[in-house]
């Protein structure tokens, strides 16, 4: 080994050398610790035998100024002294020295310390090897830590986290003593300490590996979601040296994770059906890869049964082959491509689709998928074609609405006039039979005329709370009475009432049994129908509003509805009979949908039809209401008819004088008020008046009521519209009448209703021939 011999005593300095020299080593002479600064500076020794009491600087001063060197504690440090003292040898150890000798040299025992020294050099020297491999380790641990791309850190047990490397510093903006031992720990979200602490605190106990993730504040005050992974090294006998840590910043890739999923979710839930492909357009086609739940809802097929296959497996009859010529063609140029087309479920029935197809591109904008978005027309077809019927009824009741005010007037008129002819005539007369015929033909008109109103404004329904099971029986068994076809009733016992218009409901089943009836005419058969209770959601859509409904169902056993024909069947002046109208179920259609329902129809070429008919339910009682057989009911009071047709008002006048009643007549509102006022000056007021709501050029009755009720509060009022725009008649209570009649009405309906409201009774009849309705 290397030795510095500082001894200022030449002789003592040649036999210390020789000795060396003897034993091996490699000395180095100098005489003043000077010079061994100079000495050791240019050359680091193993060994150096140091005088204490040298000229200049004294070997403590050096032996303390060495230790201070780099690598100054490596050199073995053996002090020669002639003190001998206690305290003296303490202050050579104190100064750095690791061992002494006692001048004079014995130099048999400087042998023996050179021995010793030898080994512990050595010994050092196997030390200092191992440190410097461990701090080269170290250093090159730390270069590498440093220049990774993730966080990491350091911990043993005796100290938790004693390294933390650049990027984790770096992140957490802090200095390494800032987050050595537990002060990482501040950084952690709050919801999140416990779990990172405890975890910390207990993994030398269980020399687990482990994943974990938390929220870890970022330099910029910004918590964001770390991966932890922890694994112990240098395990051995349930002990190890430590563990070590990456951590990686996930929060982008949680929200992309997120992203995804509320993504994928959103295309398992949507209505539309999802389909994606690969690219593949060359023979046999793109493969399903993917298909969303609404794919299975719309078309039967499930994704087991559809992946792997081509989007052919939706292509029937009714597929355009020129359609799917334009998909491929635009596909091929890597455009988007949207039309609608017409595509088979699994069950073989067709659909109407909306279909949208998007490439998909890599990074390098190579198309590796198509993803198709098809929307189910079906639902959207039926609201069109129920608009565009809604549309054709109101022109339908515009032109109604035109001329039902003159129409009704003159049938009223006409049928009137009849009605008192009749009167006037002996019971046996033969004219009353051609009086009769003429009778029977103004109901037909009047018949029509009422169809026709159910078109327009002016055939709003009067509605009331009306139990339907008494009133379909009665109407479907009168329409088949001395038919071949008889009923079968199959009418819930507990079915909910519903606030009807009990004439235009009943004009429903008359048009739908007589249908029937006629489908079955040939052959006979058996005519069905039910009654339930049901509740509706969506199935509808926009059609009708979700809530409690009747369900009345007719079904016949007849020739069915071709199905070119099954969506007009509603349409207005549609017929397939040679006599028909083509109002029927236009009128069963309109009549539905003004009471907030609606009607649809099941049919299949042989196999009959079904119509379904959906009233909105109530929970309200009906009312109960007396029947009362045709008569002609005397009374007695002061009545005021006011009516622009003079032939009108003569034919109401005369019916009501024949009856009892003292008749005053009017031709339009200010004569109306006119005489109102007359008959209050004169304290003889009207009992009930009769007032007609449309007058062109003049006041109608809904414009003189109000007036007239503040003069008299006890006026009973009727309001007489052969067609009106204004709710009066669907709302008369509303408006301050007590009673309504629609022209044409017969003159028995206005005996009743004017007996009614004067309070006669049944019992009180004229004796007069009976009339027939006109």
């Amino acid at each position: 080994m290397k030795a510095l011999v500082v001894e200022d005593d030449y002789a003592t300095q040649l036999i210390i050398g020789e000795i060396l020299k003897a034993c091996g080593h490699h000395p180095v002479m100098v005489t003043t610790a000077e010079e061994a600064q100079v000495m050791y500076q240019k050359e680091n020794s193993d060994l150096i035998i140091l005088d204490w009491l040298l000229p200049g600087m004294s070997g403590l001063d050096f032996c303390r100024w060495l230790r201070y060197q780099p690598q100054g504690d490596r050199p073995y440090v053996l002090m020669a002294t002639a003190k001998d003292k206690a305290q003296d040898l303490h202050e050579v150890l104190k100064a750095g020295a690791n061992d002494y000798i006692s001048k004079p040299l014995d130099f048999s025992l400087l042998k023996i310390r050179l021995l010793v020294a030898n080994q512990q050099v050595q010994l050092m020297n196997q030390r200092h090897a191992m440190e410097d491999a461990m701090r080269e380790s170290e250093e090159r641990f730390r270069s590498m830590a440093n220049s990774a791309p993730v966080m990491l850190w350091m911990s043993k047990p005796e100290i938790q986290h004693d390294f933390f490397n650049d990027p984790w510093l770096l992140f957490r903006g802090k200095e390494s003593k800032q987050e050595i031992g537990e002060g990482w720990l501040a950084g952690v979200h709050p919801d999140d300490f416990e779990v990172c602490r405890d975890l910390h605190h207990n993994k030398f106990s269980t020399l687990v590996n482990y994943d974990v993730e938390y929220r870890l504040q970022r330099e910029d005050g910004e918590y964001r979601w770390i991966l932890e992974t922890g694994r112990p090294y240098g395990v051995h006998d349930n002990t190890c040296v430590g563990y070590v840590g990456s951590c990686v910043d996930i929060t982008d890739q949680k929200r992309a994770n997120d992203e995804l999923r509320i993504f994928g979710e959103a295309i398992r839930s949507i209505n539309e059906v999802v389909v994606i492909t690969n690219s593949e357009l060359e023979p046999p086609g793109p493969q399903i890869v993917f298909v969303n739940e609404a794919f299975t809802r719309h078309t039967g097929y499930t994704s087991e049964e559809v992946i792997g296959k081509t989007p052919r497996i939706l292509q029937g009859p009714s597929t355009d082959r020129d359609f799917l010529n334009r998909l491929k063609s635009t596909l091929q140029q890597g455009l988007p491509f949207r039309e609608e087309t017409v595509n088979q479920r699994k069950d073989g029935s067709e659909y109407e689709v909306d279909v949208q197809i998007s490439p998909v591109r890599d990074t390098e904008g190579n198309i590796t998928h198509y993803i198709a978005i098809e929307r189910d027309l079906t639902d959207l077809r039926k609201q069109e074609r129920e608009m565009l019927r809604s549309a054709k009824l109101e022109s339908l009741g515009l032109l109604a609405g035109g001329i039902a005010h003159d129409f009704n007037n003159l049938l009223m008129t006409i049928g009137g006039n009849i009605s008192l002819a009749k009167l006037q005539l002996p019971p046996d007369d033969p004219k009353k039979e051609f009086l009769g015929e003429a009778e029977a033909a103004t109901r037909r008109a009047a018949d029509l005329a009422h169809q026709l109103l159910t078109f327009s404004k002016g055939g709003e329904p009067v509605k009331n709370i009306c139990n339907l099971d008494d009133l379909i029986r009665k109407t479907v068994s009168f329409n088949l009475r001395g038919s071949n076809v008889k009923e079968e009733f199959n009418i819930a016992p507990d079915l909910w009432r519903a606030r009807v218009d009990e004439n235009q409901i009943a004009q429903v089943f008359d048009n739908l049994v007589i249908n029937a009836r006629e489908a079955m005419e040939r052959d006979g058969g058996m005519l069905h129908i039910s009654a339930e209770n049901t509740t509706l959601t969506s199935e509808f859509g926009h059609v009708l509003a979700p809530g409690t409904y009747i369900k009345i169902s007719v079904r016949d056993e007849g020739h069915g509805i071709p199905p070119e024909i099954a969506s007009k069947i509603f349409d207005p002046y549609f017929t397939t009979k040679e006599t028909g109208t083509g109002l029927g179920l236009a009128a069963v259609y309109s009549i539905c949908r003004r009471h907030a329902g609606l009607v649809t129809v099941d049919s299949a070429p042989g196999h009959g039809a079904t119509f379904h008919i959906y009233l909105p339910a109530t929970q309200e009682k009906a009312q109960r209401r007396r029947s009362q057989p045709h008569a002609w009911i005397r009374g007695n009071g002061r009545i005021l008819i006011m009516d622009d047709e003079a032939t009108i008002r003569r034919v109401m006048s005369k019916t009501l004088t024949k009856l009892g009643y003292e008749v005053e007549e009017a031709q339009d509102g200010q004569e109306a008020l006119d005489l109102y006022e007359k008959a209050l000056s004169i304290d003889q007021p009207f009992d009930v008046a009769c007032l007609d709501l449309t007058i062109p050029g003049g006041m109608g009755g809904d414009r003189i009521i109000g007036t007239m009720r503040e003069r008299d509060p006890h006026l009973k009022a009727v309001a007489c519209s052969g067609y009106s725009d204004n709710p009066i008649i669907a709302n008369y209570k509303d408006h301050g009448f007590c009673a309504v009649l629609r022209k044409p009405f017969n003159l028995h309906e206005l005996a009743e209703k004017v007996g009614e409201l004067t309070g006669q009774k049944l019992s009180d009849t004229a004796s007069l021939p009976q009339a027939s309705q006109s």
